[in-house]
C-alpha cells in the first residue's frame, strides 16, 4: 500500500519510482509535510518507509545441494510455497538473476557454470506471492570447478 497524499511532489515521484522499480509494497508517510506552495524556510522531514512483511512460508534451492562441487551445465531447482499463491520465482547466483522469472512449478533453470570463475558461488531463490510480497530463501553455497575437460577455463597458468 502506498499513501503519498501528504508528501511533496518531488518526494512522491522519487519514492513511487523506487517502489515500482523494486516491485515491493511500501507504506509511506512524510511527517510534517506541507503543500509546496506554502513552504518557505521550513524544513520537511524525510519520508519514512516500511517494508511489508513477507507471507511466503517456505522456499529453498533443492538442487544442487549446499556444499556441492559443480561444473559444466546443470539444472538448478527450487521450491516455494505460500498461504497465498506464488506468482513468480527468481533463481539467483551471486545476487544476479539466473535466467528469467519462473511462473509455474516445478521451478528450475539451466545454469552454465563455465560463465563464472572457479570458486565459491551462492545460489538463492526469491519468491513473489499474490499479495506482492517478496521473500528470499536461505542461500546455498556451491564450489564451481570447471577445467578444459568439462567446458570451462583451466586453473592452470597458460
Amino acid at each position: 500500500m502506498i499513501n503519498l497524499n501528504s508528501c511533496p511532489a518531488s518526494k512522491k515521484d522519487r519514492i513511487s519510482a523506487l517502489a515500482f522499480a523494486l516491485g515491493i509494497c511500501l507504506t509511506l508517510s512524510c511527517a510534517g509535510a506541507t503543500p509546496a506552495s506554502t513552504v518557505s524556510n521550513t524544513s520537511i522531514s524525510q519520508p519514512s518507509v516500511s517494508l511489508a512483511p513477507s507471507n511466503v512460508s517456505e522456499m529453498s534451492i533443492t538442487a544442487p545441494s549446499d556444499g556441492a562441487t559443480v561444473s559444466g551445465s546443470l539444472t538448478v531447482s527450487a521450491n516455494a510455497s505460500d498461504t497465498n499463491a506464488i506468482i513468480g520465482v527468481q533463481i539467483q547466483v551471486d545476487d544476479s538473476n539466473l535466467g528469467q522469472e519462473l511462473f509455474s512449478a516445478p521451478y528450475s533453470t539451466i545454469w552454465d557454470t563455465s560463465t563464472l570463475t572457479n570458486g565459491i558461488h551462492t545460489l538463492r531463490v526469491v519468491a513473489r506471492d499474490a499479495m506482492g510480497y517478496l521473500a528470499t530463501g536461505t542461500p546455498v553455497t556451491v564450489a564451481v570447478h570447471n577445467d578444459a575437460e568439462n567446458g570451462g577455463p583451466s586453473d592452470a597458468i597458460r
